[in-house]
């Protein structure tokens, strides 16, 4: 097939009748008539059937549906990246990070590196950890920002700042004006805790346990976020790393230190052995900026 039998193709898709297709690619209404016919001639099966005034796609058409959208979307990329190069655009960065990061420091170094490299096409994919890391090292993004420990061959690991867990109780809890919260402190409270499977719960769950408190734990879930709105509701009270609980609403909630003390460890990471480009490393020494700039301005130690 070529380009042009395939972009009417996806019009017709899209609109359902050959005037709406050629309005749709800025053609007359017979040339769509003619790549169409053609089309099918060469295939040696109609794609459409008329019904009511449309264009319906027969099973075959249905068929090669999909993979007509992803060669023209292949296409238009391959068509931006060439007119970016022709422009001396720095093109695309790809960056990655934890889920729970997307509400702290990325929006502030987002806007840093955005000012500083205008020109720059930023894609930003909130995944999990797991998820993060083998995406980095089969080079599908540039670099990542996440909590240690990850491991993997492919992948380069830069430590940044690390941040102590911190409880998040409502503003009028009993335990509010504690200086420090332990898991003794908790026995018995309605706990909001993050799901078994990410590495931030295995040290909280180890600290239970040394102090022979058993958790009564009513809400898990993935997100930190989450877990913070609850506790803001009145939910429960949640344990979270203090970069997630900088921005919050301090007269709905209080926080305070949990000992023992658990460090959790931001990183970035890169494929290994792999060329870095200026805007990564540019974009890389920012988010560690932000970083330190977040970890100076704990105020609730």
């Amino acid at each position: 097939m070529r380009l042009r039998e395939l972009e009417a193709l996806a019009a017709i898709f899209e609109t359902g009748t050959v005037s709406e297709a050629a309005k749709l690619l800025g053609v007359g209404q017979p040339a769509i008539s003619r790549t169409l016919g053609r089309l099918e001639d060469k295939l040696g099966y109609p794609l459409f059937n008329r019904v009511g005034g449309r264009l319906v796609p027969t099973r075959s058409a249905n068929a090669i549906r999909q993979e007509v959208q992803t060669v023209l979307a292949g296409m238009n990329n391959l068509r931006r990246i060439t007119a970016d190069l022709l422009d001396k655009r720095a093109g695309e960065l790809k960056f990655g990070c934890a889920q729970s990061l997307i509400h702290t420091l990325i929006p502030r170094a987002v806007g840093a590196f955005s000012s500083a490299w205008p020109d720059v096409r930023l894609t930003i994919e909130p995944r999990p950890t797991r998820i993060l890391v083998d995406q980095v090292a089969s080079r599908k993004l540039e670099l990542a920002l996440l909590f240690l420990p990850v491991e993997h061959p492919g992948i380069e690991t830069e430590p940044l700042d690390w941040f102590p867990s911190v409880c998040v109780l409502p503003s009028d809890h009993p335990l509010a004006d504690r200086d420090m919260i332990g898991p003794e402190d908790l026995a018995g409270e309605r706990m909001i805790m993050l799901s078994k499977t990410d590495p931030a719960r295995f040290p909280i769950e180890h600290a239970f346990r040394q102090a022979r408190v058993t958790p009564f734990v009513t809400v898990e879930t993935p997100s930190v976020a989450l877990a913070v709105k609850l506790v803001e509701s009145g939910r429960g009270v949640t344990i979270v790393n203090s970069l997630m609980a900088r921005d919050l609403n301090s007269e709905r909630v209080a926080v305070a230190p949990f000992r023992p003390e658990l460090r959790h460890q931001l990183a970035l990471i890169r494929p290994a052995s792999y060329e870095r480009t200026a805007e990564s490393e540019a974009f890389a020494k920012i988010i560690s900026d932000c970083s330190t700039s977040d970890m100076a301005k704990q105020t609730f130690f």
